[in-house]
């Protein structure tokens, strides 16, 4: 507002005022109104559920903040039930949209989906920048946001070989992974044998143990009845589907703790039952009890042999003599009451537990 061409007072200091002081038989004339037509934004923020990077269910209570370019807010609302928001009689000028994530929840996209080339749509996360025209209606100015997820589980030990883990298996490193194999995150398990990763995106993930040395798995799977794929056919991985907002939890990994049985093979050189000097390249085969031979070592020049790594379980110890040579003992020498010690010749029966070594399985020969 101003008086063009007679200098009355303070023009345009207020909205829609003009002063004028006119004088005897003055034409007090050029008072001048010149209006800015305002203009509309609005849009909408809506989650994507489906995982198709497409919003289809409204996000009500949102906040949205219409910045200037020095980043000073003009004004602020949040979106209502339907997901939108809308500010009205907004001066022509240039301002970015900003959207506030609720927790739980990250940015998809952020573009004007209008054809209005206003900027550079989701360069920035939870912007969208907007040239507003006199008496635009600058609208489509849409949020697409993703809720997140929880993936949960735990690594138990097996220790009574019932193939159920009954301890927790704690420091025990859980990687996830994409669907690449491309690792995501990693976590420890706790005190507790639990693990956890939270906060993460809607899509497909492997879970992938590390082993500690000396232990092997006996089952991973998603205990709940989630059919997010083939449990346990890997060894160390569950594979984990994850939905918008979903807490995929009971992904369990057991494990048991390998064991080792040893002995050795003597000969008895003075007839007095004892062994007193060691066989070499002695055959001895670790059988399961179906009779199947699960490993085979031959003694040392000191006549001993050990089966390290070995499943707990119930095993028998075979030994296969030289031409010449006669069986006069088979035992467990220490006190490991793990079955009839030399009932049948050339064998001794060994009952392996957990984390357990079991020595002192000897054999003792006679020419």
């Amino acid at each position: 507002t101003i008086d063009a061409a007679d200098m009355d007072g303070a023009d345009g200091v207020i909205d829609d005022m003009i002063p004028v002081t006119l004088s005897p038989g003055e034409a007090d004339d050029g008072n001048n109104f010149v209006e800015l037509e305002l203009g509309i934004i609005s849009g909408s923020v809506f989650t994507d559920t489906a995982n198709d990077g497409v919003g289809d269910t409204p996000l009500s209570g949102i906040l949205i903040e219409l910045k200037d370019l020095s980043g000073v807010v003009v004004e602020f609302m949040n979106t209502g039930a339907d997901g939108l928001f809308q500010f009205i009689d907004v001066v022509p000028g240039e301002y970015i949209i900003m959207q506030t994530d609720d927790p739980g929840y990250q940015d998809l996209s952020d573009e004007d989906t209008s054809p209005d080339p206003d900027g550079a749509d989701g360069l920035i996360d939870d912007m969208i920048p907007v040239v507003l025209s006199p008496g635009e209606e600058d609208a489509e100015n849409d949020f697409v946001e993703e809720q997140l997820g929880s993936i949960l589980g735990t690594v138990l030990l097996d220790s009574d070989n019932d193939d159920i883990g009954d301890l927790p298996f704690t420091d025990i490193v859980i990687i996830l992974e994409d669907d690449l194999g491309v690792e995501v995150s990693r976590d420890t398990t706790n005190a507790g044998g639990n693990f956890e990763f939270l906060d993460v995106e809607p899509g497909t993930y492997n879970l992938i143990e590390l082993d500690s040395i000396g232990f092997q798995d006996v089952s991973d799977e998603d205990v709940t009845p989630d059919p997010d794929g083939a449990d346990g056919i890997a060894d160390d991985m569950i594979p984990v589907i994850l939905e918008a907002g979903e807490i995929d939890a009971d992904n369990e990994f057991v494990e048991e703790e390998l064991g080792g049985i040893a002995g050795s093979v003597m000969s008895d050189t003075d007839n007095d039952d004892l062994g007193d000097t060691p066989i070499s390249n002695i055959l001895i085969e670790l059988k399961d009890l179906g009779g199947v031979v699960v490993d085979s070592v031959r003694t040392d020049a000191t006549g001993a042999f050990s089966f390290p790594d070995v499943e707990p379980g119930d095993y028998v110890l075979m030994q296969t003599d030289n031409l010449g040579s006669q069986d006069i003992s088979d035992e467990d020498s220490s006190p490991d009451p793990d079955g009839a010690d030399g009932l049948v010749d050339d064998m001794i029966p060994v009952t392996l537990d957990a984390g357990e070594v079991d020595i002192d399985n000897n054999f003792v020969e006679e020419e």
